[in-house]
């Protein structure tokens, strides 16, 4: 793992936040975000240090932690696509989710945003299950709601999405009064963010309000249209070019036009509950002015893959001869191409090893690396040191 990433700035933050974490120095704050500023919620310092700890605090730490993130997200890939569409359709989304070099990248990265497409698909199936009259449903999903905003910002769409699915629900007074009673499992995660801000003048509020204020513009047709492109780049990472240009687009209509024909009356819910994770980022991001990344959209990466596996699954349910042998030879070709740009080693980046090197040079020469919050150098630095003067 060391010869196939770098650390950048996330991953030297975290080193030097759960270092400070286990030597006794509690955090009440978690990640900055990257625009805006602000604090997310301190649990992904805290996931992350018993991995340090058995690491001896060397930053593979984290790529054990991101080795058992990525396995929980490949069980929670299988179990929600085989509930909803059957064992074939968890089998595909399980062989998509591993061989996609897209996602096979991302997930080769240690950053919190790990946690946050195996969290979403676990949530989407919470509203599945409500939606078909399950109310004991609200508990973990508002767990984890109140959970991703120690993960991740964009966890804000999934707040309208729940008010959403409280308006679609047939009992809906019996859905509002579970929703209520299992609120306090949402609200018990934002008592260390009470906290910090108490403790520090109302400080992560004002940068939020900053955010809000630096960010934010009104609600524009042509700029909607501008994100329309972006808000299916999870659609389009799953396939290379040049068929990614028009997959995005294609896979949205054919899957819509596909599930308006199901006979399956708990697959056809489909057709509900799928367009709020796509509808409600693009107006959200439509109001704001800032750069967007792809990983932005993660929370709808497990969906994007639903829906090719369905529309797979519903050519194969046809039983045609022809048609399952084309099918299976697009996904074993899809499998082979992917799985041959994975297994190129980079060419030209510097990798975790490269830095170990680096400063161990450096170290050698008598040289010193200052510190800095974001470079993993001055962090390996710091624990080379320690090791060479016999501290843990």
């Amino acid at each position: 793992m060391q010869q196939t990433l770098a650390f950048g700035w996330d991953q030297g933050r975290d080193a030097w936040a759960v270092y400070n974490i286990v030597n006794g120095e509690h955090s009440l704050k978690g990640p900055r975000t990257g625009v805006g500023d602000f604090y997310l919620g301190p649990a992904y310092f805290y996931i992350l240090a018993p991995f340090y700890i058995l690491a001896n605090m060397d930053p593979m730490g984290a790529v054990y932690f991101n080795i058992s993130a990525t396995a929980i997200t490949f069980f929670i890939i299988f179990y929600v696509t085989k509930k909803i569409l059957g064992n074939r359709a968890g089998l595909f989304a399980t062989i998509l989710f591993a061989s996609c070099a897209y996602i096979v990248f991302n997930n080769r990265v240690p950053w919190n945003v790990s946690l946050l497409p195996g969290a979403a698909y676990f949530i989407f199936y919470c509203t599945f299950k409500i939606y078909q009259g399950d109310k004991k449903w609200y508990a973990p999903l508002l767990f984890l709601i109140g959970f991703l905003f120690h993960i991740h910002f964009t966890v804000i769409f999934i707040l309208p999405i729940i008010g959403y699915l409280l308006l679609i629900t047939k009992n809906k007074k019996a859905n509002l009064k579970a929703f209520l009673l299992c609120l306090p499992l949402f609200a018990i995660w934002f008592i260390p963010m009470v906290i910090f801000d108490a403790l520090h003048y109302n400080d992560n509020y004002y940068r939020f309000r900053g955010f809000l204020t630096d960010y934010t513009m009104g609600l524009h047709l042509q700029f909607l249209v501008h994100r329309l492109s972006d808000n299916f780049i999870q659609v389009s990472a799953l396939f290379q070019k040049p068929v990614s240009d028009f997959a995005k687009y294609l896979v949205p209509l054919l899957f819509i036009a596909a599930i308006f024909t199901e006979k399956i009356k708990r697959v056809k819910s489909l057709l509900l509950l799928i367009p709020p994770w796509y509808i409600v980022p693009l107006i959200g991001f439509s109001l704001y002015k800032g750069p967007i990344s792809d990983y932005y959209f993660f929370i709808n990466q497990p969906l994007s893959i639903l829906m090719v596996v369905y529309l797979s699954e519903r050519l194969l349910r046809k039983k045609s001869t022809i048609i399952n042998i084309l099918v299976l030879t697009l996904w074993i070709a899809y499998v082979f191409s992917n799985i041959k740009i994975i297994s190129e080693k980079p060419k030209g980046s510097k990798t975790l090893s490269d830095q170990k090197e680096s400063v161990r040079s450096t170290i050698a020469a008598h040289d010193k690396v200052e510190y800095n919050e974001g470079n993993i150098n001055s962090y390996l630095y710091f624990i080379e040191t320690l090791k060479s003067n016999g501290n843990k």
